[in-house]
């Protein structure tokens, strides 16, 4: 892969990252309240789970190196435009089951850091495959690594919760994810059960933007109902 597409890449993804673990910790701070706890353990959460991701991706070998980072992707477009409505409907359905209880707390909380936990996991394994795929780039690629996640930590508060919400910001990042799979396949020839995922993949994080409407308020009536 040559440096720039393989840079785009790398600002892109880190861009994602970033933007999920910002999406999450406003998701539990909607449904949990107290913010500055919600967005602390995220954090500490999400970056040791990036740690374990890491070492999980440096046990695979160099020819599963394209497939991997693909599937990664595609796996990351599914959680991240599900995960505010996840963390939604769990919280009601845990509320609605168990009430105010330990129980809830319990169910809740093992649920919401469960989901921080799979998808830093999963943003863990593309540094390094970036990295690996990279060769002698490594060293640009965290460069742009970090420059992505400079980039993300901006637009979330500033662009991307004033003028789309929780839910269609958590779509269109999956968006992105899904094209970034988009671009990889084709370096994979007749890979169709990738292609097709990755096709409803974004056919999903399309539906989620082109009918914000709709979902916001069926969502709302949903947690309403607690």
């Amino acid at each position: 892969m040559t440096p720039a597409p393989l840079f785009l890449l790398t600002l892109i993804l880190s861009f994602c990252s970033i933007v999920y673990e910002l999406l999450l910790a406003q998701s539990m701070s909607a449904t949990l309240g107290n913010s500055f706890l919600r967005y602390n353990v995220t954090i500490g959460l999400y970056l040791a789970s990036l740690g374990a991701g890491a070492i999980l991706c440096s046990k695979r070998g160099e020819d599963d190196l394209l497939p991997l980072l693909i599937d990664v992707e595609l796996a990351l477009t599914l959680l991240g435009a599900l995960s505010p409505l996840l963390i939604l409907f769990f919280d009601t359905a845990a509320f609605k089951s168990a009430g105010g209880s330990r129980l809830y707390t319990a169910l809740v909380y093992g649920f919401d850091h469960a989901l921080i936990v799979a998808i830093g996991l999963l943003s863990g394994y593309e540094l390094p495959l970036l990295m690996r795929l990279g060769k002698d780039l490594s060293n640009e690629v965290l460069a742009v690594d970090y420059l992505g996640t400079l980039l993300g930590a901006l637009c979330f508060p500033l662009l991307l919760l004033p003028s789309l919400g929780v839910l269609s910001a958590a779509a269109l990042t999956a968006l992105l994810n899904a094209l970034c799979a988009l671009y990889l396949l084709l370096f994979l020839k007749q890979d169709l059960r990738r292609l097709a995922l990755c096709g409803l993949g974004a056919a999903l994080c399309l539906a989620l933007i082109g009918a914000r409407g709709l979902v916001e308020s069926a969502a709302t009536a949903w947690y309403l109902q607690r």
